[in-house]
C-alpha cells in the first residue's frame, strides 16, 4: 500500500483564537490524497475550504491535528518550507495577473507540470 500524497487527520483551525471574534474555520477535518487521484474540494462561502489548502503548502500551520505533504508534516517547526512549497502548486481565487490568461498559464511551470488530472465530460 502506498502513503498519500496528502495526509490530514483531525484538523483544526480557530482564526483570532482567544478572542470574542474566534471563529472555528475546520473541526477535526480528516481527508487523503493518493497520486492519480483527482479531489474537488467544495463548499459554501467560509466553509473553510482556503483555510485546508493553505495548510497544504504550510502558508498556515496546523493548531491542532496533522498534515503531512509527501512525507512532510506541516507542523513540524524546522521543517524546509521552500521544498514544500515546490511540491505544492498553489493558484489563489484572485489571482494578481491578467484577466486574459488562463488558469493554466497562471500556475507555475511546475505546477503545470504535475497537472496530470485531465477534465472528463
Amino acid at each position: 500500500m502506498t502513503q498519500p500524497i496528502v495526509d490530514v487527520q483531525k484538523l483544526s483551525h480557530v482564526y483570532m483564537q482567544g478572542t470574542p471574534l474566534a471563529h472555528a474555520a475546520l473541526q477535526e477535518v480528516s481527508l487523503q490524497a493518493n497520486a492519480g487521484e483527482c479531489l474537488a474540494i467544495i463548499g459554501h462561502t467560509g466553509s473553510g475550504k482556503s483555510t485546508l489548502i493553505q495548510h497544504f503548502n504550510g502558508l498556515i500551520r496546523p493548531q491542532s491535528g496533522t498534515v503531512i505533504v509527501n512525507g512532510i508534516d506541516v507542523s513540524q517547526p524546522k521543517i524546509d518550507i521552500r521544498a514544500l512549497r515546490r511540491q505544492v502548486g498553489w493558484c489563489s481565487k484572485t489571482p494578481r495577473t491578467s484577466c486574459s490568461k488562463s488558469w493554466s498559464e497562471t500556475m507555475s511551470p511546475t505546477a503545470r507540470s504535475r497537472w496530470d488530472c485531465r477534465w472528463k465530460r
